[in-house]
């Protein structure tokens, strides 16, 4: 049978109005192509309120359009990423996804003046206005963070809170020592004038020693007195030179109400060393650590688990390592209800199975043609005996490699057997065979 791409199960992420005409055929398969990772983002955003889960999901959702395996027009990619930063930056304002500028909306024309007939001023209604701050001490330092850059060198970049006034501002002091496990040495202190860029991100560069791993902190100071510092960041400084910044996206998707998948994509030359990937419950207080008894298969980037609540929303956390550096990353996914939605989207692939049952009651089913791009795995659903009285259905995770599954001789019908390829995104469409084995009295 053929497959086809999966609907929106919701509303589009950004509206664009394209002339189909105007491109080819393949492009157009392209675009419709790409409505599933506009589907896939609104479904990661929906509910989410934490920062940084909402720009983990924009990153995904630009990450899928690159990865489509076609070209998108130029202007199709900005318009959708563009709308994916409008959304993102509701709740995560400091949020920047690549190339996601918000295009400038066209003035409407102005029609011809007409003689204005005299009418008397309405009033108007005030304004309002933001409270503004005039203490040093009222003035906050937020959104701090610290990007290894090379060598030894880390920059650091933080806000100032809503309100404040610059003016008051005399400039920073970088708080930095050595993270220690035991005795903590004094800070060090770099000062850095208050200049900001043009949306008001401050940064500078450290010189540290490497292979050390460092707590930062930022405060202000005016000429009489200092402010109260941010809250402290941390780095591993690795002294490794990187040709070019590696970019991390880390993925979540449902592959059932009580399984998941979870990948880390380095976009870079860089080579992803070691993941730890961890998990917590919406309103939970404490991450766990996934373990053998509820991974279902791990490769070095990717892992499927289960042992999920159905319905609920989890934040996954990823500590990749690149080298001898590491950066921390978010993101989020809800499970589906067991009777939900269905999570699976289309291939652009013709897939069959094949099957054979041997005279000792012994069957195998076989998909090793499968050619899918991007794979990370399989979903298994095998149902037996499904006209008798002990009709029981059995789900296995099975790695990328594994494609086939052999059943051992034995007096149980297999009706069905499902296979459904994953990828980072979630499930696809597969295909089903019925039939596997029959009932026979296996020869002795």
């Amino acid at each position: 049978m053929k497959l086809s791409l999966c609907t929106s199960l919701i509303v589009s992420l950004a509206c664009l109005v394209v002339v189909e005409s105007q491109y080819s055929a393949e492009t157009q398969d392209c675009i419709a192509k790409s409505s599933k990772c506009s589907d896939k983002f609104s479904l990661d955003i929906r509910g989410v309120t934490n920062p940084p889960a909402l720009c983990g999901a924009g990153f995904k959702f630009v990450s899928c359009l690159k990865f489509l395996g076609c070209t998108l027009p130029r202007e199709v990619m900005q318009s959708k990423i563009a709308g994916a930063q409008n959304r993102v930056r509701i709740r995560a304002r400091t949020c920047v996804l690549p190339g996601g500028f918000v295009p400038p909306m066209p003035r409407p024309t102005a029609p011809k003046p007409t003689a204005p007939k005299p009418t008397a001023p309405k009033p108007t209604a005030p304004k309002p206005t933001v409270p503004v701050i005039t203490d040093i001490a009222d003035v906050e330092v937020v959104d701090c963070s610290a990007m290894y850059v090379k060598e030894t060198q880390v920059e650091v970049s933080w806000r100032i809170s809503t309100g404040a006034q610059p003016l008051l501002l005399a400039g920073f002091k970088i708080l930095y020592r050595i993270a220690s496990k035991g005795t903590k040495g004094a800070f060090s202190v770099q000062n850095v004038a208050a200049p900001s860029s043009e949306d008001g991100l401050y940064k500078s560069v450290l010189d540290l020693k490497r292979k050390s791993r460092y707590e930062i902190k930022v405060k202000p100071y005016s000429e009489k007195k200092d402010g109260e510092p941010c809250k402290p960041v941390y780095i591993y400084v690795s002294g490794i030179n990187l040709d070019a910044t590696p970019d991390l996206v880390l993925t979540a998707a449902p592959l059932a109400s009580d399984a998941a998948v979870v990948s880390v994509d380095v976009i870079g030359d860089q080579e992803l060393t070691n993941v730890n990937f961890l998990y917590m419950k919406k309103g939970g207080s404490e991450w766990t650590q996934l373990f053998q008894d509820i991974i279902a298969f791990q490769e070095p980037s990717d892992v499927a688990f289960t042992g999920l609540e159905e319905g609920t929303v989890y934040y996954i956390f990823g500590k990749a390592w690149l080298g001898n550096s590491y950066r921390a990353l978010y993101t989020s996914l809800e499970t589906p209800f067991s009777e939900g939605q269905n999570l699976t989207c289309g291939t652009s692939e013709d897939l069959t199975l094949k099957k054979q049952q041997n005279s000792n009651g012994s069957a195998w089913v076989d998909w090793s043609d499968w050619n899918i791009e991007g794979l990370i795995g399989y979903k298994a659903t095998v149902t037996y005996n499904a006209n008798g009285y002990t009709e029981r259905t059995e789900i296995e995770y099975l790695p990328s490699d594994q494609t086939r599954l052999d059943f051992e001789m034995s007096n149980d019908t297999i009706d069905r057997v499902k296979i459904e390829p994953f990828d980072a995104y979630g499930l696809k469409e597969g295909a089903e065979v019925d039939s596997v084995r029959v009932s026979v009295q296996p020869t002795l």
